[in-house]
């Protein structure tokens, strides 16, 4: 398959996303006809649930943070949803604030609006420093308990006035609000390279649509014109990117984002690795240790190590065979280099394959390594943060069922023999962090000509031309090996991959590609 068509195939996902997006957009102008405060509502109800969703997991992954961006966003905005609570109680017709006019919703707006500016300014700024999350969340409650009194007792400037419209307040402070703005997204670009590239892009445009929000709502005349209905959408847009570069990227890909600082630290340290090189050499050789050929299935693998000194990583695969005509399919990353990292990933590796054969349930087998190796990380007590991303599926090599769990772990790539293309569903918690973290298990189905495709975040982290290859070049890339068997794929790839990499790999790399199908004899 040409590499351009391999691409557009890959787009058609993004142009199938807008067009739900417009018909989720128009079907709430349509609520608007019926009531404005319910098309009001729902608008806001979703900026609130966004909110409320990165404070959640800001919060409870502080811990783990050495970028604070999220964490000073996620608790600035819980006290911005609760102030768009009260805005959207406030609202003109409502009357559940009976002494008070449309001014109060206006008001609050402009209050819920310099703390989210204020934020978006904050975080950049203090991403870097040591940072007392208990102080911040009491001084930014500080500041919203203060806005919210001057408002409730008549002392903050009246925005929005029955007679005449918008105040000259109320609209120079947009205008200040959408400059900060221009500031806060010049501080992003100055950090950008501390985010993913899909994490910047994200939160970048999102302050760019909140711009033009922003600027629509100088304009109207009434709480219910069409400025002010245009403004609500627009928000709705900005907080749907926000929740697919921070909330869904932290659930689904909790190592791009949540330890991405973490493992890029990693690379400094690998230069003290070469006096171990030669026990690298035997105990890789015996980690990494796979099968010529399996029955029922074709399968090609391949392992490359980041420099020569980092002969002993953490990235690990393994394929086996499982009891009633099933194998199992493991690939796996864990966090650092040399013999510490070569151990744990030893201690993930064969707790896995042990709970594999005690019950064939992926997320079960996942779960339960997940406590072996929390112990395993504890009693070693080296001060760092240690952690294991994983995917472990089940494959019925008869009718091609495939039953996996993914910890954490960049998601496997199902290529089908029409040259259809997706990505495996599903994600959970990194092993050895969170001892309650649950695994979801996850289904699909192989057919014959079908390829499936495991592979290691260093793969998408390969440097292409300036940003990182990514999860969407690799798509593309697969589409167009689209002639390629199973045994071959891994090294085709690789081979593809290198050519466009400017700087070598930065991370070790690990692949293993399945699809159906008796061995051919050697």
């Amino acid at each position: 398959m040409p590499l351009m068509a391999a691409i557009d195939q890959v787009r058609r996902p993004i142009a199938v996303r807008l067009v739900v997006g417009a018909a989720v957009l128009a079907g709430l102008y349509l609520t608007s006809l019926y009531s404005y405060n319910l098309f009001h509502g729902l608008a806001e109800l979703f900026s609130v649930v966004v909110e409320a969703a990165v404070f959640v997991i800001a919060w409870n992954a502080r811990r783990f943070f050495v970028n604070h961006y999220v964490l000073c966003l996620g608790v600035a905005l819980l006290f911005v949803a609760i102030v768009e609570i009260l805005h959207t109680l406030a609202y003109e017709g409502l009357s559940v604030f009976p002494d008070y006019t449309a001014n109060l919703a206006t008001q609050l707006w402009i209050v819920a609006r310099w703390l989210q500016t204020l934020a978006l300014i904050a975080a950049p700024l203090l991403m870097r420093r040591r940072l007392r999350a208990e102080w911040y969340l009491v001084g930014f409650g500080a500041l919203w308990g203060i806005l919210l009194i001057l408002v409730f007792t008549g002392f903050f400037p009246d925005a929005f006035l029955p007679e005449t419209g918008l105040t000259t307040f109320k609209i120079v402070s947009e205008y200040v609000i959408c400059a900060l703005l221009l500031v806060a997204l010049g501080l992003l670009w100055w950090r950008r390279k501390a985010f993913e590239t899909i994490v910047f892009r994200g939160l970048a445009v999102a302050i760019l649509v909140t711009i033009v929000s922003e600027l629509l709502f100088t304009l109207y005349t009434s709480p219910f014109g069409l400025a002010n209905m245009g403004g609500h959408l627009l928000k709705i847009v900005a907080f749907y990117l926000i929740y697919k570069a921070v909330v869904e990227t932290v659930l689904a890909r909790p190592y791009s984002l949540l330890f991405r600082e973490l493992k890029q630290s990693e690379e400094a340290l690998r230069r003290q690795e070469e006096e171990q090189r030669q026990i690298a050499d035997v105990l890789q050789e015996a980690l990494l240790n796979m099968p010529k050929n399996l029955p029922g299935i074709t399968f090609g693998h391949l392992y490359r190590p980041a420099t020569i000194a980092a002969r002993v990583g953490g990235d690990f695969r393994d394929i086996f065979v499982l009891p009633h005509h099933a194998v199992g399919l493991l690939i796996g990353d864990v966090s650092g280099h040399g013999l510490e990292a070569a151990a744990l990933m030893a201690t993930a590796k064969n707790t896995v394959k042990v709970f594999a054969f005690d019950d064939q349930s992926p997320a079960a087998a996942l779960q339960k390594a997940n406590l072996v190796t929390m112990r395993s990380t504890s009693e070693r007590g080296s001060g760092t943060v240690n952690f294991v991303t994983a995917f472990y599926g089940v494959l019925d090599t008869t009718s091609g069922r495939l039953r996996f769990s993914s910890a954490g772990h960049p998601p496997g790539i199902l290529r089908r023999a029409s040259g259809e293309i997706h990505l495996l569903k599903g994600g959970s918690p990194v092993l050895g962090v969170l001892p309650e973290a649950r695994y979801e298990e996850w289904e699909d189905e192989l057919a014959p000509g079908d390829l499936l495709l495991l592979y290691t975040d260093g793969l998408t982290d390969v440097r292409w031309d300036s940003q990182i290859l990514g999860e969407e070049r690799l798509l593309s890339l697969v589409a167009s090996l689209g002639d390629v068997p199973a045994p071959e794929f891994p090294e085709a790839l690789f081979a593809r991959v290198m050519e466009f990499a400017e700087h070598g790999l930065s991370d070790d790399v690990a692949m293993l590609a399945v699809s159906l199908g008796e061995p051919r004899p050697v």
